[in-house]
């Protein structure tokens, strides 16, 4: 587990927020527990530029105000000099797989403040959103699905046989305390019973396209809350050179339906580069990550995926080869016709490592053509509107959860900078 800096520890906001004020106004006499970041530059993440020169009130896990550094602070605020840095909303994965506690800590020296656990099977999934709950675990906010439905395998505990299975199941695990039903594979009557009794009670439904014979408008008919894996868009009727000009189309649709988008790009980057270069998988930058996170084990096993991908086929090899070109261009569509794309990363494995992949996704937005304001978007703005919780979550502003990130440059010119954060 990755142990944080002094700095990280004392600007740790997680716990800290309403103060009986409004911002640019401070009282004479702050309530104890008050903490006062100053001299950043904020960014609300609400369409403003950087606002410099700033301070920012947090108190009991809420912001209470943002105001000019020239406004006497009165007595009673812990100060915590922000050295002229930026100042932003936390990160949000919106697509991890959390197995061991100990990932926890990655996400929050990265700088991501809130993940969405997409397979409650892994682990103590509620056993731990207990705990982050009542303070009692330092993580990130932490959202969870059930564990994964699909009916192709029917030793498997959550094998789906059929509608009544499915009807169940989603009775079952809203009694046990998941936010969202998350769907592998299933048949069409079967997803379509599960989506009307999810709907009848308001949890949301999550996943990869389930019917894999459906075409793209009746999958977005299903009533999915957001569809998983951009690549899963892509397949046979979709995806040569002549279906560029299609995807003004499939935007267009996508949009209509008001679905939101996971991308996990990164990790079809990783795979693409080994699938040409199983080498890739036995370079020192990868080794290094896989001992890093994963110890010796980690070691082994990307030796042992090098071996793998070197048995395969170039029939196989080009089955699994992403066209990258294409799934950018999509990915702009998306973003152009107002499709709520968020960053999602598949962590956490040795080609998708806790936090540090979140990264690698919002650059790779940026190379597909986004900027990085509306790469950054994906993690904040875009996720907060998927959860559902725009009012407390996203952007920088009083009475948001005081989930904040102070890194040393302007991301919104340079995303690197939130790879080294001063304090989360």
């Amino acid at each position: 587990m990755i142990h944080l800096t002094a700095m990280q520890i004392s600007f740790h906001f997680l716990a800290l927020a309403a103060l009986p004020s409004v911002a640019g106004c401070v009282p004479e006499e702050l309530p104890p527990g008050t903490v006062a970041v100053t001299d950043v530059h904020v960014i609300a993440m609400d369409g403003s530029d950087p606002r410099p020169g700033a301070t920012v009130l947090v108190r009991d896990g809420r912001i209470e105000a943002v105001v000019d550094d020239e406004v006497p602070l009165g007595e009673g605020a812990e100060v915590v000099d922000g050295g002229g840095g930026y100042l932003l909303p936390g990160l949000t994965d919106m697509h991890v797989h959390v197995r061991q506690v100990e990932e926890f800590g990655l996400y929050l020296a990265a700088g991501v403040t809130t993940v969405r656990n997409m397979n409650g099977r892994f682990g103590d999934a509620l056993e731990w959103k207990a705990l982050i709950a009542r303070g009692e675990l330092r993580a990130p906010r932490f959202v969870t699905a059930s564990p994964t439905l699909f009916d192709e395998l029917p030793d498997y505990p959550w094998h789906v046989e059929g509608p009544e299975r499915a009807r169940g199941l989603v009775r079952r695990f809203e009694a046990d305390g998941y936010d969202m039903i998350k769907v592998y594979r299933l048949r069409e009557p079967t997803v379509r019973a599960l989506v009307d009794e999810a709907a009848a009670r308001g949890i949301p439904v999550v996943g990869h396209i389930p019917v894999p014979s459906l075409d793209l408008p009746a999958v977005l008919e299903l009533g999915f809350a957001s569809l998983e894996h951009l690549d899963e868009f892509v397949g046979p009727g979709f995806g040569g050179e002549s279906d560029y000009e299609r995807i003004g189309e499939v935007g267009g649709r996508i949009r209509a339906s008001g679905v939101t988008v996971g991308t996990i790009l990164s990790q079809w980057e990783a795979v693409n580069r080994a699938l040409d270069d199983p080498a890739f998988l036995e370079s020192d930058s990868l080794l290094a990550v896989a001992t890093r996170y994963f110890g010796e084990e980690g070691l082994e096993r990307a030796r042992a995926m090098a071996e793998e991908f070197r048995a395969r086929s170039e029939a196989e090899r080009e089955r699994d080869r992403s066209d990258f070109d294409f799934l950018f261009a999509l990915l702009r569509e998306l973003h152009r016709a107002g499709v709520n794309v968020v960053a999602s990363t598949d962590a956490h494995q040795i080609l998708a490592p806790a936090g540090e992949s979140l990264h690698n996704e919002m650059e790779l937005f940026v190379r597909a053509g986004l900027s990085p304001t509306a790469a950054l978007e994906t993690a904040t703005t875009n996720a907060a509107r998927a959860l559902g919780n725009e009012d407390v979550a996203g952007t920088i502003a009083p009475g948001k959860n005081a989930d904040l990130v102070l890194v040393e440059g302007n991301p919104l010119e340079d995303l690197s900078t939130l790879r080294r954060p001063l304090g989360v």
